[in-house]
């Protein structure tokens, strides 16, 4: 039996007596989406409205923005912003929370839903789950932004050719067929890349006095050799992701692909710990 199979298997038992514990979990995630929702749904109305119009008009560049027709798609920006913020300060310390009900779960230990409010008892916790969650974004939209470079100067010299003299359809589309090849490429690169930091969150609610740099550092070493696995574990959620859709609510998928995550990650961290007793003996 593989190790996927094997945590697939013990995800459902692990979640035996905590399934009204987890759908609680969930429906603090669904909350805190519709108040999201709400303030930004809130904020484009504000900043849209011609009240706001004629408030910020006095200023040269707003006037700019509403000469040419762009003051509502900067309004939806600077709402994305400022929805993004109120993300940021209000949603890390309840993820990685939920990351620590989770792994609690995973481990046969004592889960109680307050663990999902657990970083926001302790100023340093709290900060420091920001910290890792702006270090790992910067560091992923690096990686970003290296897989779509090939993507992205493809498309430039295909709009480039079709501007030039010596257009042929033909030629045109091969180079947007290539723009689509390397964009999927990248991708994959990127998604194969950036599961060096799947357990960064888990190494944190494990011991949350690491440093940002020692949890990356750790995380990428212990997923040396097992991103595929990963890759597999994740591919395997996406049929049950659809049902969402179609069938299972998704208050009740919520728990259960925490826990198979978690258990993933509980599975690595022990096998690397084993690994290093081993090496010291």
């Amino acid at each position: 039996m593989t190790v996927n199979s094997h945590i697939r298997r013990n995800t459902g038992r692990a979640l035996q007596a905590n399934w009204s514990k987890g759908i609680a979990i969930g429906l603090v995630f669904l909350s805190i989406h519709l108040l999201l929702l709400l303030v930004e749904k809130t904020t484009y109305t504000f900043l849209s409205s011609s009240g706001y119009k004629n408030l910020f008009s006095s200023i040269t560049a707003v006037q700019k923005w509403i000469t040419n027709g762009h003051y509502d798609a900067i309004a939806h920006l600077i709402t994305l912003l400022i929805v993004g913020i109120v993300s940021l300060f209000l949603v890390s310390p309840i993820w990685f929370g939920s990351i620590k009900w989770a792994y609690a779960v995973a481990s046969g230990e004592n889960s109680p839903i307050a663990l999902v409010f657990y970083f926001y008892t302790s100023a340093k916790r709290y900060f420091h789950s920001i910290g890792i969650i702006l270090s790992v974004f910067f560091r992923m939209l690096g990686y970003l932004i290296v897989s779509l470079l090939p993507a992205c100067a493809m498309y430039s010299l295909a709009w480039f050719y079709q501007s030039s003299g010596y257009y042929s359809a033909y030629i045109y589309w091969v180079m947007l067929g290539f723009t689509w090849l390397l964009l999927f490429t990248g991708l994959i690169f990127f998604i194969y890349v950036c599961s060096k930091y799947y357990l960064v969150g888990f190494l944190f609610v494990e011991d949350s006095s690491l440093k940002i740099a020692q949890m990356i550092r750790l995380s990428s070493c212990m997923m040396k050799g097992e991103r595929f696995q990963l890759i597999m574990l994740l591919i395997c959620m996406v049929p049950l992701l659809v049902l969402c859709v179609i069938f299972i609510p998704i208050i009740f998928v919520i728990p259960y692909l925490s826990v198979e995550l978690a258990l993933f990650a509980k599975y690595q961290i022990e096998h690397a710990k084993r690994e290093v007793l081993a090496e010291s003996l």
